[in-house]
């Protein structure tokens, strides 16, 4: 049943936004390269990686479109493994805290596998979201925004989506949500600004002042109890 607010929630991606995880990544693709013969990723080519989409990486690396999604998944469980080495995103779970304390309505909405998240959050003590949605396909954001609607009763533009990707600006353009983008995770800020975000953030601490200030108060649902994680 809907929980009809008229107010707004914030709604986080995981990896790159919250998890720091580019350089694992990195590292996972680049044992797949070896193992299935596609490009490894140079240590002179970050930089231009975070200049590509995520279909344009594929595209330069020369990975089979037909086996992206079997990486994806391999990969997903290849960072399964590595999670106890992953590290927040500098500064980000101050400002999570920060967010929580004045009682604001957020979520997180990912690719990566609940299991991964839910092993995160308890790593760091940031089990501060009221749910999390998770995907079985790297396309499907728009198909969970709508879920978030649809649970709290919201309009697109009630929705201020936190992320770090090209694509997932893409996908919350299609969705019709607002969008915060972050240029300390994967894409860089020069990628994300021709993406024209709602926001572009190169601190947390942004974050607060666009919550505080620019939405203003009143405008923002309040958490009355623990939301379900699905």
């Amino acid at each position: 049943m809907a929980q009809e607010t008229g107010k707004s929630i914030l709604v986080f991606d995981f990896d790159g936004t919250l998890a720091d995880t580019f350089e694992h990544f990195v590292a996972i693709g680049n044992r797949m390269a070896e193992k299935h013969g596609f490009r490894r990723v140079e240590p002179d080519e970050i930089g231009v990686l975070r200049d590509m989409t995520f279909w344009e990486a594929v595209r330069y690396f020369d990975v089979p479109l037909m086996k992206v999604p079997f990486f994806v998944a391999q990969a997903e469980r290849e960072l399964r493994r590595r999670m106890g080495e992953v590290k927040v995103a500098e500064g980000i779970r101050e400002t999570v805290f920060e967010l929580k304390s004045s009682g604001l309505t957020m979520g997180i909405v990912t690719s990566n596998s609940l299991q991964n998240v839910m092993a995160f959050l308890r790593r760091y003590d940031m089990e501060a979201f009221d749910f999390v949605k998770t995907l079985s396909r790297i396309w499907g954001k728009v198909r969970q925004f709508r879920h978030v609607m649809r649970d709290y009763g919201l309009t697109p533009g009630q929705i201020l989506y936190v992320c770090d990707e090209v694509r997932d600006i893409r996908a919350a353009r299609k969705a019709g949500v607002r969008v915060a983008a972050v240029s300390w995770g994967f894409n860089s800020a020069k990628v994300l600004k021709e993406s024209q975000p709602d926001y572009l953030l190169s601190d947390p601490k942004e974050l607060l002042s666009i919550c505080k200030n620019e939405w203003g108060p009143g405008r923002w649902h309040v958490r009355r109890s623990k939301g379900d994680r699905t």
